[in-house]
């Protein structure tokens, strides 16, 4: 939740500003009721005490009584580690973000987790607190990219940003749990885009709400005009604060899943084929759920105007969104 940082993308390997769409999607999920039990900060927009810092604000620019908790500084390692004298290191990545977790686990008895950065501190809780983990309700992650994608930034093809950030936590949470699990794709999330002037008009409104949205995502939003982006942006994260809020505008069924691993680092200095890929084709591994695209046009421009009026803002110039909607023929699978 980065969105107001200047500089420090990717983890702080980057001069670019890191992208603001987290930050939106807690405003939609609190707009809409969403009972939002606290925000676990994590590496991967930015480097994590930075993003802290930025989470703290967007909270309290929302009026909101959320806490916000650091997670993870870094990954997961590649492969389970252990010292040479025997010692398991499983235990090292608990921070106070997955103790907070698994306090809140217990005191509900059961929470969803919306999961729109790296899955680091999800699967650590899922590694380390095993009977909280077990009251995950599922997890609603903004995961999932095809070998190659169609969606390209710059003309560089996209691949799953929460995916190679950290592929083992991901893997963990399919392969080692039975937490029921709801990928957001980025077939989805690439859809319906904001218009920039949108976005930009956010900035000299009267709303002081949504006047923080638009100074804090100017850095951003210049940064994309400066490189040719495009006329509008997708606020990706928001697709998935939008599944909890109306699945039925979401394209989504039962689907397998293929996962190409890597190293975050490679990842980060241009590899391309690591890609978390669901499908219905896939029936030989766990069966979770894959949201693909919307269910009509006016589906995704509902999604659009509740974005901008969920920060303070107006509703988005144009009712024809702009992207590919989703066959509304396919299987709708989701719960409020």
């Amino acid at each position: 939740m980065s969105m107001g940082l200047t500089t420090g993308a990717r983890n702080g390997m980057s001069t670019a500003p890191p992208d603001i769409d987290d930050s939106y999607a807690l405003a939609l999920a609190l707009a809409h009721g969403i009972d939002v039990r606290g925000v676990v900060a994590t590496m991967g927009n930015s480097m994590v005490t930075p993003t802290v810092v930025t989470a703290q604000e967007t909270v309290a620019a929302l009026g909101a009584d959320v806490p916000v908790v650091q997670g993870a500084e870094v990954w997961l390692p590649a492969e389970a580690q252990q010292t040479t004298s025997g010692d398991d290191l499983t235990g090292t990545c608990v921070n106070d973000g997955v103790r907070f977790m698994a306090h809140e686990l217990r005191q509900t008895g059961g929470l969803t987790i919306m999961a729109i950065g790296p899955l680091t501190d999800v699967a650590c809780l899922a590694m380390n607190f095993p009977a909280e983990a077990a009251l995950i309700n599922r997890i609603v992650a903004l995961v999932g990219s095809k070998p190659a994608t169609v969606f390209e930034i710059f003309g560089t093809p996209l691949v799953d940003f929460n995916y190679i950030m950290d592929p083992r936590a991901e893997q963990i949470l399919l392969e080692e749990t039975t937490i029921p699990f709801t990928a957001i794709t980025f077939d989805l999330s690439s859809l319906a885009p904001i218009p920039i002037p949108e976005l930009e008009g956010l900035a000299s409104s009267a709303d002081p709400t949504a006047r923080f949205f638009g100074q804090a995502s100017m850095p951003r939003l210049d940064y994309l005009k400066e490189s040719d982006f495009g006329p509008a942006y997708p606020i990706f994260d928001a697709a998935a604060a939008w599944h909890l809020i109306r699945p039925e505008d979401q394209v989504c069924q039962k689907a397998g899943y293929r996962l190409a691993t890597g190293s975050p680092a490679t990842a980060q200095a241009g590899e391309t084929d690591i890609h978390d890929w669901f499908s219905p084709e896939f029936t030989d591994t766990r069966q979770v759920v894959s949201c693909t695209g919307f269910t009509s046009p006016e589906a995704a421009a509902r999604y659009q105007q509740a974005i901008l009026q969920a920060v303070g803002g107006g509703s988005v110039a144009t009712t024809e969104p702009s992207g590919r909607v989703g066959d509304s023929s396919a299987e709708l699978y989701g719960e409020r």
